[in-house]
């Protein structure tokens, strides 16, 4: 991957937003920062945990406990303070779903709705995006462009229960393949130039470029039917890859009423965007990620102290 003077002077002027800045994510942004893309927004939903210290490596210890967008934006500034970054500590939803508004996608993320999300972000906008994804010593990346092929559910349904890198686990010689492979494409597509139009699978040491069907009647970019953008598919209760966490959103939130009434009992810890408090992480935005065994252990303890 190398950039040409008159690539570089051209990336000044692109915006690209990144989903999710976790293993991946956070290895395509600082890749991102290097060349000198002229805007960077990041969007993530988490906190740094000490068990992401081993994969994300552009997380240190001292990191543990802040939401990854904000600690992600400080250490990409450290590599290039020339160009702009915008963090988000948020979950991606339709509500919120302008922040993509940009000239390319990068997904970061651990979840096939946030996937459909863009999809459809991306076919109504005319936004190019690129899909990401890696298990075990097997990695994927694919360039969605509107108008030009497939899109993201042509190819993948509504499928639960798939094995994930939480489950199945993913080498860091994988994550960094992936990230390279993907920051490669960003760069074609942001000089104008046309991406690889098929799927690129990594494994051992070689890629394979597969062919991906296009659905004539595809009912987001042919039919222009978008359920997770206009918010008819939505999700209250989710449950976040390699955390052991759920994630629950709690309406009419007062963040300082609440830490208020948690540190009657104790061990609150106030970070830039929210609160910890046990086993709870809640965010200014209402969001509450809860470490449980279950969705039905989630929600007792979200109600024993949130009262919800």
């Amino acid at each position: 991957m190398y950039a040409t003077t008159k690539t570089v002077s051209s990336l000044l002027s692109k915006h690209v937003v990144i989903v999710g800045v976790g293993a991946l994510g956070s290895a395509a942004a600082a890749l991102l920062a290097r060349v000198g893309v002229g805007k960077i927004t990041l969007i993530d939903r988490v906190c740094v945990e000490a068990q992401n210290l081993e994969r994300q490596h552009l997380y240190t210890p001292a990191d543990v406990g802040e939401a990854k967008a904000t600690a992600a934006a400080a250490h990409v500034k450290e590599i290039n303070p020339a160009v702009t970054y915008v963090s988000h500590v948020t979950d991606l939803v339709a509500e919120n779903s302008a922040l993509l508004h940009s000239d390319l996608i990068l997904d970061g993320t651990d979840n096939l709705q946030t996937r459909f999300l863009i999809n459809e972000f991306s076919q109504k906008n005319k936004v190019p995006w690129i899909y990401a994804a890696g298990l075990r010593d097997e990695g994927y990346v694919h360039a969605y462009v509107p108008g030009a092929g497939s899109c993201f559910a042509c190819v993948f349904g509504e499928t639960y229960g798939l094995e994930s890198c939480a489950t199945a686990g993913i080498l860091l010689s994988t994550i960094t393949r992936v990230a390279h492979l993907q920051v490669q494409e960003a760069l074609k597509i942001l000089s104008g130039k046309q991406p690889e139009k098929k799927l690129i699978r990594l494994e051992d040491s070689s890629n394979t470029y597969l062919s991906l069907p296009v659905k004539k009647n595809c009912e987001v970019c042919k039919q222009k039917y978008f359920p997770y953008l206009s918010g008819e598919k939505k999700m209250s209760l989710v449950r976040l890859c390699g955390t052991g966490s759920y994630q629950l959103r709690v309406s009419a939130l007062n963040l300082r009423q609440l830490e208020q009434k948690l540190r009657q009992i104790g061990g609150v810890k106030i970070f830039s965007s929210g609160l910890h408090f046990q086993k709870l992480t809640i965010f200014a935005d209402g969001r509450v990620l809860i470490k449980a065994k279950d969705m039905v252990d989630a929600k007792n303890i979200c109600a024993k102290y949130i009262g919800v």
